[in-house]
């Protein structure tokens, strides 16, 4: 199914209130990190953060709610995975929040626990005892908040039996350590994908209806543009639109997007043969309120949900399922 038109989890910050998970503030602010740190390769941050929005999407925790620290923490592994450790550490001074600790009593345990957590006062309470107890055991005087809450997590799937965790799996096609910046190379560029399209998915891609993103090897992904008040225009339909008009013409535009899914998947597979997990595809509508109001001649955003059910024949026609379908 289409997923993600607007956040469907959230992150919980130090402060303990609550926010949407915002793919791109995470970008810039592991870019802003790159070129603190005097790295060039700072387009790897739209990379970075894809993967760490997918992990959040993927993970078998039951409520999609995760803590800042855990998205943080998430960040500064991976960048070092890499082989950035500098620019990980600029990444975390800018957040200092990790470098926080809290003391062991059961009191400071239990009100971070129901800040980060959001568990209700009972549970809360049996968590923050189980962990004070591991804490004395250890010798532990203070620490930092994300030993607590992984301890408190750890007792919670006990009582639960439900796992919980949070995995960013960044592909590594050379393990040789000393080579771990190699894994920020494109693997697959548009041009290689374009090659082997045929004429006439290639002509979309000449009017820049389709746009055709690069693989990289730090998060693998297939990522196009689909410009819909153009594809429109080229239909040269009458304005309004109708959708007796438009679906048919949408399943042409989806066996091109689904021709190009195809074969970057082959193309990726010939260049790292041992990744054999699909690709997860990232279409974007750059256009879709431009073509709510132009083209539909209605009101928007009171128009999203009828233009989101518009697209259906993209998705179904692509023939996979898109992780992310961004609009604007």
């Amino acid at each position: 199914m289409v997923q993600q038109f607007g956040n469907i989890f959230e992150v919980i910050g130090m402060d303990g209130v609550r926010k949407s998970f915002d793919v791109e503030t995470l970008q810039a602010e592991i870019f802003r990190s790159f070129l603190d740190a005097g790295f060039q390769e700072a387009y790897l941050a739209e990379d970075l953060a894809l993967a760490v929005e997918h992990a959040l999407m993927e993970s078998n925790r039951p409520e999609k709610i995760f803590t800042e620290t855990e998205v943080n923490i998430a960040v500064g592994n991976m960048l070092e995975d890499i082989g950035y450790k500098e620019v990980a550490k600029i990444y975390r001074v800018n957040h200092p929040a990790l470098a926080l600790t809290v003391d062991s009593s059961a009191t400071s345990i239990a009100q971070l626990l129901k800040n980060h957590l959001r568990l209700d006062g009972e549970l809360t309470l049996r968590l923050a005892e189980k962990v004070q107890d591991a804490a004395k055991t250890l010798n532990i005087q203070a620490a930092a908040p994300m030993l607590y809450i992984e301890l408190a997590k750890f007792y919670q799937n006990m009582l639960n039996e439900t796992p919980l965790e949070l995995h960013v799996h960044i592909p590594a096609p050379n393990s040789d350590k000393r080579k771990a910046r190699t894994r920020g190379v494109t693997v697959v560029t548009p041009e290689m994908i374009y090659n082997v399209l045929s004429p006439s998915t290639r002509r979309w891609v000449d009017l820049e209806i389709i746009r055709i993103r690069e693989i990289r090897s730090v998060f693998p992904t297939i990522r196009l543009v689909f410009r819909l008040t153009e594809y429109v225009n080229e239909c040269r339909f009458e304005i309004p639109v109708t959708e007796m008009l438009l679906t048919p013409k949408l399943y042409q535009g989806g066996d091109a997007l689904h021709e190009i899914c195809n074969a970057a998947s082959g193309l990726y597979l010939e260049a790292a043969p041992e990744n054999q997990e699909p690709l997860p595809v990232y279409l974007t509508v750059p256009d879709l309120s431009l073509f709510a109001v132009e083209q539909l001649q209605a009101a928007w955003p009171q128009a999203k949900k009828d233009c989101l059910e518009l697209l259906a024949p993209l998705h179904e026609t692509l023939g996979r399922d898109i992780v992310k379908l961004k609009v604007k």
